[in-house]
């Protein structure tokens, strides 16, 4: 049976990453959402929390995925994901 916790919480995290950047006034989209889970991302690493890292990495993944199916590109970023997600 597979472990679909880290996905939900994952979808969770993208959801609270499109919330505070509609708070903000900023246009929700892929690279916004994006550089906004790279940030977290960085944070993560810096107190050396793997667990969260993990699920970031899982939600940058579903990103990546959905603008591959989409036909939108995060190119400004792009490099920079693939390398997070290694």
């Amino acid at each position: 049976m597979n472990n679909v916790y880290p996905e939900k919480q994952a979808s969770i995290l993208i959801g609270d990453a499109a919330t505070q950047l509609s708070l903000q006034g900023i246009n929700i989209d892929h690279v916004s959402l994006s550089y906004y889970l790279g940030k977290k991302l960085e944070y993560a690493r810096s107190i050396n929390d793997c667990l969260y890292a993990e699920v970031i990495c899982i939600a940058l993944s579903m990103l990546k995925e959905n603008a591959k199916s989409s036909g939108q590109c995060c190119c400004k970023y792009k490099e920079w994901i693939e390398i997070s997600l290694d």
